[in-house]
């Protein structure tokens, strides 16, 4: 399965052509066995659990329904202001039942992770080019994705027995892709803003 230079090279500069945080989020990983195959979104859409499907088809939708309020002045704020409280509410909701999802017994942390891939640590390591099915669960956004990934690197850190590797999300949705954008950003935003505030 390990995937020859030229096709390497490329996947590191397709992880790399993504901006990436170093954020810690909750993984649920599920390596597949070699004869399974390159997973297709064909194979996304049959193994999708529900709860991933409803909780972005939710977002995408509550997105769309909230962008003419503000054409609507004053009023439109308050509204705005309202169904944002109400989205808020839904979210923690979904986000709860989506932790239902995190199997402990799956779970990995991630060191960095962006629209691209993500890096996380692996007590044993993992061949290049072995493919896995992901559950990111980003708790401070009440989000989650779903999705299949390959290993691009697999490497022992310096002075450790831990390896770290580099997952090239190979087979996931627009819309979700479209989340971990936002999700980026906005904790990005926020480690940022926590930084100004403990050097002031």
């Amino acid at each position: 399965m390990l995937a020859n230079a030229p096709d390497l090279g490329k996947k590191h500069a397709d992880f790399n052509a993504f901006f990436m945080l170093e954020h810690n989020i909750n993984l649920n990983i599920e390596w597949l066995a070699d004869d399974q195959g390159k997973p297709d979104m064909r194979y996304l859409q049959d193994t999708l659990p529900d709860a991933f499907a409803i909780i972005n088809e939710a977002a995408a939708l509550e997105k769309s329904a909230l962008r003419p309020i503000p054409s609507l002045g004053e009023q439109g704020e308050q509204l705005m202001m309202f169904l944002t409280l109400q989205s808020r509410k839904m979210d923690i909701l979904l986000s709860s039942i989506l932790q239902q999802e995190d199997n402990p017994s799956h779970r990995y942390h991630s060191k960095q992770f962006g629209a691209a891939g993500c890096v996380v640590l692996s007590d044993n390591p993992i061949q290049v080019g072995t493919y896995a099915q992901l559950k990111m669960f980003i708790r401070e956004e009440a989000a989650a994705i779903f999705c299949y990934a390959e290993v691009i690197s697999c490497d022992l850190l310096p002075d450790s027995d831990v390896y770290q590797l580099r997952l090239l999300y190979t087979v996931i949705r627009e819309m979700d892709q479209e989340v971990l954008v936002r999700c980026a950003l906005h904790l990005q935003t926020q480690q940022l803003r926590a930084r100004q505030q403990g050097s002031d």
